[in-house]
């Protein structure tokens, strides 16, 4: 157990890893946790605290069955960046690193693993390697939040896990309010770097910001007034939407409901906002009302209108023009039934007189016989502004809010005081109600523009002012550098991002922060931790600060990232506008290939599968080889008649026949039966067992370790094959000493003793113990190699297996050639009953044909074992894969996210 970090009231703090992720991702990878070493004084109160409620026990991080497994389910990891941009990963990690206590516990332990005479480069990379390896794992987690409603379930999630501390009246008295006030706001932030608008949950982020905020109404901006409107109705009424923080979009801290009662806040109920709308003339005439239709008329008169008083100063002012209808039966016959507008003009001002000249009747002189029409224009109202009256509460600042207004009446462009008005009710309901020409409108929409209006809040607070202060940002500065045995220099915490192409420099309504890291209105935020140096791992989890937050694009639908004294105004983020907004591009840090992962424990389940594919590969690759193994024992025994591959298969088939090639092959099956179930979980055992003894070197010492493992496993594994190969030796040698392996073994008993079968123990020493170390080492380090030069062979079955068929091939000639000698003084020392020794053996060979002697049958070997390594290994994977105790099979990984979020493990502070 490490040194505790000491407080000042005596508290020894004991920091401990959460658990080990040693154990290796395959056979390049090694981790192993260590205890943290630190021993540091620390005068702060408010750190000791902190840092002894993060030595509270709590339930670790746990280990899951790892599903990156590229060559079962085809999934890579990047899987979650169809929904979630990288740096929406990153950015995550780094939140619950800040956050979470069990992640920042692995952080701090983490640091315990490097190095300490390592240097300051050095350090940061390894550090940027840890933390790669956390996103990593955190975008596995992520694969859970993939559906429609993934992001929305994920928003929720780390809102009841982190965010349901404390009011949305803002209290700066507790940290532990603070923090759940900030982790809010973060949460929003995080939200705001999803890039696709119909995955954004646009929607329940609006309603947390308006949860952070408890925004009110501050101004309405009418961008159209519709049209329609006349006098003598009213003014339309006024629809504002309900607050978003009661609108059951989230839940924080309580249950989600219907009544809008924010949770989180006690005692208190949303207000939704109120206003009236004032009327004010278009500048368009609606309607003529006739007061006097007229007769005589046989045609539609002439009807003309006034134009406007300042035709020439107003753009676009034009006058207006109208057209007659006449009665052409019944009692009416001869009058003007209506006079309908062609263009209702425009540049009209109020109180303007207009006139509308209706012509005389056709061919008829003012007299008793015929009279004129007399009309009237009306002037079109529009909604010129809203005057708030009620600016309601629990709205947030960065959206606005689009607001509904009543249309006009459908009788708005009709005179209901005409005497003769019902005659036309029936086509006027039929206008209202039928398509238009061209059909691409529906009733008085074909006439009728709705009104558009925004509402726009404003808030003490905002998604822009940080709920921390600065001590409360460099706690974690504080706490790295006891942990890490340094003095913290008080030396605020920096962050570093790049950002680019961001707007016009405009203040966004509502941002502001006190000295003390609070909030006050009108005023647009410094960003403290913006640009300088710091430790790597503050960098790394220096999170957005005050100056920084969101703005909702209503061209693509979503919020973006702005930067505040860099961003565009609210209202300029309008349907038409040409103004483009342009978030800030940021850079959180690295994501690695991999995930925190550690192999699964040897449990008997596993090491009989393991067991049994190594066993299943060793014998039939080795039976299915055993011809070429006749020849290269026939050229080492007798190297006088058999003296090279090609008149050594002439002879043997002219002397032994065809079937001579299989001499031997019984004790060859068993034995490497036997030997492969052993050798392989032998080694993977021991290379486990190395790993947890060296601890955290072993990453360094990756080809020693997989040495070691190889050694002690052909150690004993040579005690096992060693009686089969004394056996399948004298068969070969001598065909007719028995008839098989019962036989045989059954002579060399009775003639020779136990020891007869061992005496060649210390000869396969040297023969299988560099043969298996070269096997092995040059296999592993030239599968990396081929899979850093080919990594799509990562996510092919088919692909991997030529990698591991190629390995093993290159892997077989290297460790024939280091073990030839050995396999030479073998064959005679067991092609005969003697009582030699291995080195007179070795002697023997030397003195008959000099130290190339010992090479012989070192190109049939070199064939033979290229095809038995890279066979064995291409079976094994293969094996393995069926069985389900494949590499990737074997991997846990450390479930970040589904851990931070479950209900039993540690929330924020």
């Amino acid at each position: 157990m490490s040194p505790g970090i000491i407080c000042p009231r005596g508290r020894a703090l004991m920091l401990m890893s959460s658990e080990s992720e040693d154990d290796s991702t395959n056979r390049r990878i090694f981790l192993r946790t260590a205890a943290t070493a630190s021993t540091a004084a620390v005068a702060s109160g408010i750190f000791c605290d902190a840092a002894v409620a993060m030595s509270t026990p709590t339930q670790q991080l746990r280990w899951l069955p790892d599903p990156i497994n590229p060559r079962r389910n085809g999934l890579p990891l990047t899987t979650p960046e169809s929904v979630y941009p990288l740096k929406f990963v990153t950015y995550l990690s780094r939140f619950l690193l800040n956050f979470d206590r069990s992640c920042r516990r692995w952080w701090f332990a983490s640091a315990g693993k490097i190095d300490k005479e390592l240097g300051a480069e050095a350090v940061a990379l390894e550090r940027e390697r840890q933390f790669g390896a956390f996103a990593a794992s955190v975008e596995v987690g992520l694969r859970d939040y993939l559906d429609r409603e993934g992001p929305n379930r994920l928003l929720q999630n780390l809102l009841t896990k982190y965010g349901s501390e404390g009011y949305i009246a803002v209290d700066y008295g507790s940290r532990s309010a603070r923090e759940s006030m900030e982790a809010r706001r973060q949460i929003a932030l995080l939200f705001g770097l999803m890039e696709a608008s119909d995955m954004q949950p646009v929607e329940a982020l609006t309603g947390l910001l308006a949860v952070i905020e408890n925004a009110t109404i501050v101004e309405v901006d009418v961008e159209d007034g519709g049209s329609g409107y006349a006098p003598g109705y009213g003014s339309p009424r006024v629809y504002f939407p309900p607050p978003e923080a009661g609108a059951g979009n989230i839940v924080v801290g309580g249950k989600q409901g219907k009544e809008q009662t924010p949770v989180g806040v006690v005692g208190e109920k949303f207000r939704m906002a109120s206003g009236t709308a004032i009327m004010r003339p278009s500048g368009a005439i609606l309607r003529i009302d006739l007061i006097n239709h007229g007769s005589g008329y046989t045609k539609a008169p002439l009807v003309t209108v006034s134009p406007p008083k300042n035709i020439d100063g107003y753009v676009n002012s034009r006058s207006a023009q109208a057209t007659a209808t006449l009665f052409t039966r019944g009692a009416n016959k001869g009058k003007i039934m209506r006079i309908d507008l062609i263009d209702g003009g425009m540049g009209y001002v109020e109180d303007e007189k207009i006139e509308v000249k209706v012509e005389l009747p056709e061919g008829r002189v003012f007299d008793e016989r015929g009279t004129q029409a007399v009309a009237k224009a009306i002037m079109e109202l529009k909604v010129g502004s809203i005057e708030i009256t009620d600016g309601g509460s629990g709205y947030a600042a960065e959206r606005p809010l689009l607001l509904g207004v009543d249309p006009p009446p459908i009788t708005a462009r009709v005179n209901l005081n005409d005497k003769l008005v019902f005659l036309t009710n029936r086509e006027i309901a039929e206008r209202a109600a039928n398509k238009n020409d061209s059909g691409q409108c529906v009733g008085r929409g074909c006439y009728d523009r709705n009104v558009i209006a925004y509402a726009y809040a404003g808030s003490n607070r905002t998604s822009y002012a940080a709920a921390r202060n600065e001590q409360d940002s460099t706690w974690l500065e504080r706490m790295e550098a006891a942990v890490e045995g340094k003095d913290y220099i008080g030396e605020t915490a920096k962050f570093r991002a790049y950002a680019v192409n961001v707007g016009d420099k405009k203040n966004v309504r509502g941002m502001g922060a006190t000295s003390d890291g609070g909030p006050t209105a009108g005023s647009v935020i410094e960003l403290p931790f913006w640009t300088g140096e710091s430790s790597a791992s503050s960098r790394l989890l220096a999170l957005l600060p005050s100056g920084v937050g969101l703005v909702f694009d209503r061209k693509v639908k979503r919020y973006i990232l702005m930067n505040g004294d860099n961003s565009s105004s609210l209202r300029q983020v309008t349907p038409s506008s040409t103004n483009i907004l342009q978030p800030i591009e940021f850079y959180f840090g690295p994501r690695g290939r991999n995930p925190i992962e550690r192999q699964k424990k040897l449990d008997l389940s596993t090491t009989l599968r393991i067991s049994a594919s190594g066993a299943i590969c060793a014998s039939v690759v080795h039976t299915a080889l055993t011809p070429i193994d006749v020849v290269k024992t026939k050229m080492q025994t007798n190297p006088a008649e058999y003296p090279d591959p090609v008149r050594s298969l002439k002879k043997l088939v002219d002397e032994e026949g065809i079937r001579s090639f299989f001499n031997g092959w019984q004790p060859t099956f068993l034995g490497f039966f036997v030997w492969g179930g052993f050798a392989y979980i032998s080694t993977e055992y021991f290379r486990r067992l190395i790993i947890d003894f060296v601890g955290v070197g072993a990453t360094t010492l990756e080809v020693p370790i997989i040495l070691a493992a190889a050694a002690t496993s052909a150690f004993f594994g040579s005690f096992l094959i060693a009686p089969f190969e004394t056996v399948r030796i004298r068969t070969v040698a001598e065909p007719k000493f028995g008839s098989n392996i019962f036989t045989v073994s059954g002579r060399i008993l009775m003639e020779e003793g136990v020891g007869a079968f061992f005496d060649s123990v210390p000869v396969f020493l040297l023969k299988e113990i560099p043969f298996a170390c070269a096997k092995f080492a040059v296999f592993d380090i030239t599968t990396e190699q081929l899979y850093d030069a080919f990594p799509a062979a990562r996510e092919d079955l088919q692909l991997s297996l030529l990698i591991t068929l190629a390995a093993g091939t290159f892997g077989g000639i290297i460790a024939a050639i280091v073990s030839n000698p050995a396999d030479c003084t073998i064959s005679e020392l067991k092609k005969s009953a003697t009582d030699i020794s291995p080195t007179d053996a070795a002697n023997l060979i030397i003195e008959r044909g000099g130290l190339l002697a010992l090479f012989k049958g070192l190109t049939l070997r070199m064939a033979f074992y290229s095809l038995m390594v890279g066979g064995q290994f291409l079976l094994y994977d293969t094996i393995r894969f069926a069985l389900g105790v494949g590499s990737d099979d074997l991997k846990l990984y450390l479930d970040v996210l589904g851990s931070a979020l479950s209900a039993k493990t540690a929330g924020s502070l």
